[in-house]
């Protein structure tokens, strides 16, 4: 009995001496660092116009501001680029541009004959696309179908208007005050058709004709 009270009334002599430590009030939460915008990533052997990457607070600015979607050269088989080709599968092929490092593959699912030209079905693959402006089409990021909804007009506040055509090939046709400059990834001719636009392929005269959202409303073979 007497040693219960002992430890009895040493517990309560520490209880009455010991100081609570009292956690103190959780601080504000600080706030989330403010992204940077990166300077876009320039391939180490090509020029300034071939970047890697941008960063995607430099993409919305420029889709905010009405500008051009910003898209590295050399996308697509371009006219001028020297390719290098191989398959992959009977309806699968690999295309490099050597100029630009970009890597292309295509696939042909369907294609529909016609008289003045063949439609191909299928989807493109550009790695140049990834992180512009342009990076996600209708198949993913990177991927893009070869005809239909990813063939497209991007009209800009400056008059110009970029064409995001087959295969991944871009290029911005730039208004002169009465008519569109051709730019050089293309052999076509842009000419403003009510609302909306026509574009017309010099080689095959194939004409594509577009919404004012820039949307392929109708194709014609001639």
């Amino acid at each position: 009995m007497g040693q219960r009270q002992v430890v009895v009334g040493v517990a309560s002599a520490l209880l009455a001496t010991s100081v609570l430590a009292v956690p103190p009030a959780a601080s504000a939460v600080p706030a989330a660092p403010k992204a940077t915008e990166s300077a876009p990533e320039v391939s180490p052997r090509s020029s300034s116009k071939v970047w890697l990457y941008d960063s995607p607070q430099r993409a919305v600015a420029r889709a905010a501001a009405g500008a051009a979607p910003s898209v590295p050269k050399g996308t697509g088989p371009v006219r001028s680029g020297t390719q290098v080709s191989f398959s992959l599968a009977d309806r699968m092929e690999v295309k490099v541009n050597v100029g630009s490092g970009n890597l292309m593959v295509n696939t042909t699912d369907l294609t529909l004959p016609g008289i003045a030209g063949n439609l191909t079905l299928g989807a493109s693959f550009n790695s140049l696309m990834l992180g512009s402006d342009l990076s996600a089409g209708a198949h993913g990021p990177g991927w893009r179908t070869r005809a239909g909804q990813d063939v497209k007009l991007y009209p800009a506040d400056d008059g110009s208007v970029t064409y995001a055509a087959a295969d991944g090939v871009v290029g911005t046709f730039t208004w002169s005050g009465s008519a569109y400059t051709t730019p050089g990834e293309f052999k076509a001719k842009l000419v403003k058709n009510g609302t909306g636009w026509k574009l017309t392929e010099n080689e095959s005269g194939k004409e594509l004709f577009f919404t004012s959202d820039g949307l392929l409303d109708n194709l014609w073979f001639v």
